[in-house]
């Protein structure tokens, strides 16, 4: 009887990958890749040759994989020059339940005032992997995940600008990032740092390397190393247009677990992790005199380190006596008594 059950379950998968198609894009039936994604059935693979296009990307339920020529040479030009991005967020995910994959990209020129310039999900189960993400304005400049979960490999993200933060997750939302290098990132106008970790997430952070990233207070003009249509238009920014209360850092909110593992933070800004339990309590009282405080009351929120290093300022990590800090090595001693730890 095992072996009937075994023999079905073999070939039902054997007739699901027969009937799965691998789609080419561009080709005689489709010249975007849009195209290519609206035609697509689950379990189907788009191939996508060198170039640069110019649009935003939509998936609305499907679960796909979506990867340059990088899936099968394993050439990293094939990252570098096959560029996707445009006016608005360059890829945007929702309601994928089953796991989009998505590799061998680079994501650069979104651009979105109120979302994500570099690539959005909410409440997909995706995987990206192999990508660069660089050179990006937004709201949230590179990455925004809202609820599900989420996996990143082998990121590359630099030189993106967020007007509120760099990365958001949100939502209990469970993300892992293993092997990406985030570094030369600007924070303008919003409490959300350079990432923001906020309502319940879930992050890990594996092989993460956490370097050098800006905030225009702390930072000259010419020393930002953003190029392009971004720079023309810091050239526009008036430091005395930026808040002064701009965060900088990691933000943690609201009951939000964070683990490093096996990373490096490195900046000689102050402020690198900063954990702000009672920033939304203090924002809300401003905007409602009559608010009852109980209503912003937020949860306490988790950071755990574990063979990570962290070099730089002495005063790279902040961290409010209403969370929590659990250690692992001697990287870091943690003063509560000081409200902030600092490095050995």
């Amino acid at each position: 009887m095992k072996l009937i059950l075994k023999f079905f379950a073999i070939f039902f998968i054997i007739i699901n990958i027969l009937q799965s198609e691998v789609i080419r894009v561009p080709s005689e039936r489709f010249k975007t890749i849009q195209d290519a994604i609206d035609f697509s059935f689950e379990g189907d693979t788009i191939i996508v040759k060198r170039g640069k296009y110019n649009e935003g990307l939509a998936f609305y339920g499907v679960s796909v994989t979506l990867a340059s020529e990088y899936f099968f040479s394993k050439d990293k030009k094939d990252i570098e020059e096959t560029i996707i991005g445009t006016e608005g967020t360059a890829i945007n995910v929702m309601g994928v339940d089953k796991e989009l994959n998505v590799t061998g990209f680079t994501i650069s020129g979104g651009a979105s005032w109120d979302g994500a310039g570099g690539i959005s999900i909410d409440n997909s189960n995706t995987n990206f992997q192999n990508m660069i993400v660089k050179n990006n304005l937004g709201g949230i400049g590179a990455i925004s995940v809202e609820g599900g979960s989420a996996k990143f490999k082998n990121l590359y993200i630099e030189g993106n600008i967020g007007i509120g933060t760099v990365i958001s997750i949100n939502d209990s939302a469970n993300v892992h990032f293993d092997n990406v290098y985030f570094a030369n990132n600007a924070n303008l106008f919003g409490r959300g740092g350079f990432i923001a970790i906020s309502n319940f997430s879930y992050v890990e952070f594996e092989n993460f390397s956490y370097l050098n990233n800006y905030n225009l207070h702390n930072t000259k003009l010419k020393d930002m190393p953003v190029p392009g249509f971004l720079m023309n238009y810091l050239k526009n920014v008036k430091k005395s247009d930026i808040p002064r209360k701009t965060a900088e850092g990691i933000q943690l909110f609201n009951g939000s677990s964070l683990i490093f593992e096996k990373s490096l933070i490195w900046s000689d800004d102050k402020q690198q992790l900063y954990f702000p339990v009672e920033l939304l309590l203090e924002e809300e009282e401003e905007d409602e005199e009559e608010t009852d405080q109980n209503d912003f009351i937020l949860e306490k929120s988790k950071f755990s380190i574990m063979n990570s290093s962290f070099k730089g300022n002495e005063e790279s990590i902040k961290i409010n006596e209403s969370n929590s800090i659990i250690e692992f090595g001697d990287d870091v001693i943690n003063s509560l008594s000081n409200d902030f730890g600092y490095i050995k």
